[in-house]
């Protein structure tokens, strides 16, 4: 029976269509060198993506390498034409961004040499959070968004203000932005209060209306010191019910769970009590779905 299985699942494989193959790469007898670079400087940077690629009117296929440990890169058996090449740097390299992509033309068996591909530096907004009473703010989570961003996007990875309430935004592209701060989880006076209030999520220099807040504009290699965002704080949402079937009784504790998603800050979400009962902890305002 095994033998069977195996036998009609190798005839059902075999009349698969079969997908179309890319067609293999035309090889040449070109040779393309250079050497990546920081801005402004000869200093050689290693481990960046190197691609060459076609034009509207010498298409090819892109080849990439890798810059080697002296920031070298080399491509082999090109066949003659106008390629486009530019320099992408690696994932952890945060202090710059992709070159200028640049046009360089190869004819049959020449070998191109001295190439240098200049990296671009990123921006960078510093600033401190401070409360009310001018004293840090840490533990904050931070946002950057470009002008033209809609609300709620962010245009670089989530980061923390440190214990003084400092913070640093970095890999920004040349733009204009604007930049908040708010909590990750809600940071209450008083958790227990029926109407508590806490940390909200602010906007520089210190408006809870991106519309008010101030925009930041930031240029290539520039590091913008913003001064301090004052986090504004106000009253905390606070959302508590009882979970009912379709006879009005109390859902089972060990089959129902609450949970409440909102827009800015998340979703969370509990078991009920024997009661049917749930209850968050307070929470910043703004768009939730039960």
């Amino acid at each position: 029976m095994r033998t069977l299985i195996a036998a009609v699942l190798l005839t059902l494989a075999s009349q698969q269509p079969q997908r179309d193959t890319p067609p293999p790469m035309p090889k040449g007898t070109a040779v393309v060198r250079g050497l990546v670079v920081a801005p402004g400087s000869t200093n050689p940077i290693a481990g960046v993506l190197v691609i060459l690629g076609g034009t509207p009117a010498s298409p090819a296929r892109p080849r990439t390498v890798t810059s080697d440990a002296s920031g070298k890169f080399e491509f082999l058996e090109l066949p003659p034409g106008l390629y486009t090449i530019s320099g992408s740097p690696a994932f952890y390299q945060k202090q710059f961004l992709a070159s200028r992509r640049a046009e360089v033309l190869v004819a049959e068996a020449q070998i191109v040499e001295g190439l240098e591909i200049a990296l671009t530096r990123a921006a960078v907004i510093v600033g401190r959070l401070v409360d009310e009473f001018g004293q840090p703010v840490g533990g904050m989570m931070m946002n950057v968004a470009g002008v033209n961003d809609r609300p709620g996007t962010t245009s670089s990875s989530a980061q923390s203000s440190d214990e003084l309430g400092r913070f640093r935004l970095f890999s920004l592209t040349p733009g204009t932005y604007y930049v908040s701060a708010r909590p990750w989880n809600s940071i209450s006076t008083n958790p227990t209060a029926p109407a508590s209030e806490g940390l909200l999520e602010t906007y520089y220099p210190g408006t809870l209306s991106r519309g008010d807040a101030t925009r930041i504009e930031v240029r290539a290699g520039e590091e913008i010191d913003a001064g301090d965002l004052r986090v504004l704080r106000g009253r905390l949402l606070r959302v508590r019910g009882i979970v009912v079937d379709s006879q009005g009784r109390p859902s089972q504790a060990n089959r129902t769970s609450a949970g409440l998603s909102c827009k800015d800050s998340g979703g969370i979400s509990h078991g009920v009590d024997p009661q049917g009962r749930f209850d968050f902890q307070p929470m910043p305002p703004g768009s939730c779905r039960l």
